[in-house]
């Protein structure tokens, strides 16, 4: 139905297209390998047939990483801030580690593998309120879960969000606590019980490059700037296709 809020979904989807057709067919005329991921994509071929994808397959692919990439790690982004301003025991020594490893260059991408706690705080923020909140999976075939028959081809449904506030699986579970991470785990523990990206062969392309970024902003923000939650200040999640803040009431002052 030609709603105002469905007339502006059909006009930015269109302006994505464009956008994303006008890049691969600049590409595919200066037939040059850049080097990145539409590079990578063009050079993809099946596996069977040796074809490649068309210029509309490319389109879609590049249309589903641009906004998997973009929408969750912002959101990502946004809880730890929030988590930070309302813990600034947490957010000092957040910016004492960047402060440290960082000395006031820039952040790069070889100096992320030293900057634990900024991980942990980005972790934490994903077990918090993490932004894929439910999942889809499908039994290939008859499977008992909990009791329960699943016959194969039933759709299932889940919520990492409600695995990542569960106080069986997880100490003290709506206490926002970095220091979790470099105690109460193993690594089985964490596949078993915390997948913000997915678990399998359905684990998140993009994984790789969303903690590259979530880091680089991070830390970035941590060196340039204080957050200090509003007066009064309520925010809440809001479920849309990802978990996002009601708000975000964040006073920012520049670090002395």
């Amino acid at each position: 139905m030609p709603t105002p809020s469905n007339l502006r979904f059909a006009a930015a989807s269109r302006r994505l297209s464009a956008l994303l057709t006008d890049i691969i067919d600049g590409y595919r005329a200066a037939g040059a390998d850049h080097g990145d991921l539409i590079s990578i994509l063009m050079r993809a071929s099946d596996d069977e047939t040796g074809t490649g994808m068309t210029s509309r397959q490319l389109r879609d692919e590049a249309t589903t990483l641009v906004i998997a990439g973009s929408e969750t790690t912002g959101n990502t982004v946004a809880w730890a801030c929030y988590l930070l301003a309302r813990h600034p025991q947490v957010q000092q020594r957040l910016q004492r580690e960047v402060d440290e490893v960082l000395a006031g260059a820039e952040a790069s991408y070889e100096a992320l593998a030293a900057l634990p706690y900024t991980r942990a705080v980005i972790t934490e923020a994903l077990r918090m309120y993490s932004p894929v909140w439910i999942l889809p999976r499908r039994a290939v075939a008859d499977v008992e879960l909990g009791g329960y028959r699943l016959r194969a081809g039933s759709r299932i449904m889940f919520s990492p969000y409600a695995l990542n506030r569960d106080a069986r699986l997880h100490r003290d579970p709506d206490e926002f606590d970095p220091g979790r991470w470099a105690t109460d785990y193993t690594r089985t523990d964490m596949r078993a019980s915390f997948f913000p990206f997915g678990q399998g062969i359905r684990n998140c392309i993009g994984e790789g490059f969303a903690w590259t970024e979530a880091l680089l902003l991070l830390s970035a923000i941590a060196a340039r700037w204080h957050l200090r939650l509003a007066d009064g200040a309520s925010v809440h999640p809001v479920v849309s296709s990802t978990l996002v803040p009601s708000e975000l009431p964040v006073i920012v002052t520049r670090r002395g």
